[in-house]
């Protein structure tokens, strides 16, 4: 759903205003890993959750609710909400947590964005930014993204898992989430040039996405 002809499909990356070397990281390995199949790096754009306003493009939203505005405006447009001091998740009636438990999950959410229906927002979020590596770990590494499901999930500092629908899903959405089923998984092992041709690819991606957001910084 990010990605459409073999590249980005008007991904608009947002990150928090003083970016750090650890969001430098998993903002470059998660659209490393989205973008894992584009031949060309295209339509991909980063601004600072302060610089977010109404767009058409599809939405990526890195961070915490205290270094990117951009999750504490979109807040009530989330499944799974923080509470009104932004310290924890609250509980639904499709995901049900404990208030300390809710203290120290990170949470990955996907659904339809608030400026455009057709286009799609992914927040990946926590209420500390410690909290957040669980989550970046599940979207770099395909041998953890495939164990994914649901529209709205939390994730624990032991990397357990806990997801729900929120929006009943379609077969035809199912189709299009480029999850590798198993049977693929073995024919990435079973073919190198491939796999070479990939880690290329990524190395691209990544190297670029570093380039705009050193680029994003230098306007401040």
């Amino acid at each position: 759903m990010f990605i459409k002809n073999g590249t980005f499909d008007d991904v608009l990356l947002v990150i928090p205003d003083k970016v750090n070397q650890n969001y430098l990281t998993m903002a470059a390995n998660i659209t490393a890993f989205i973008g894992h199949s584009v031949s060309r790096v295209e339509n991909l754009s980063v601004i600072k959750g302060t610089e977010l306003e109404t767009t058409h493009n599809n939405i990526i939203v890195i961070g915490t609710p205290w270094d990117n505005v951009a999750i504490k405006n979109l807040n009530d447009k989330l499944y799974i909400k923080f509470d009104k001091n932004f310290e924890k998740f609250e509980p639904s009636d499709k995901i049900y947590l404990l208030e300390d438990y809710s203290r120290g999950l990170s949470s990955l959410q996907l659904l339809a964005s608030p400026f455009n229906s057709k286009k799609h927002l992914m927040v990946v979020t926590a209420a500390e930014e410690k909290n957040l590596m669980p989550t970046q770990t599940y979207l770099k590494d395909l041998a953890f993204n495939v164990q994914l499901s649901g529209d709205g999930l939390v994730i624990d500092s032991d990397g357990d898992i806990y997801s729900a629908y929120f929006v009943k899903p379609k077969q035809a959405a199912q189709d299009e989430s480029g999850q590798t089923s198993p049977k693929g998984k073995i024919r990435l092992r079973d073919n190198p040039q491939f796999i070479i041709y990939l880690i290329f690819f990524l190395m691209i991606i990544i190297i670029s996405v570093y380039g705009l957001i050193i680029i994003t910084r230098s306007k401040e």
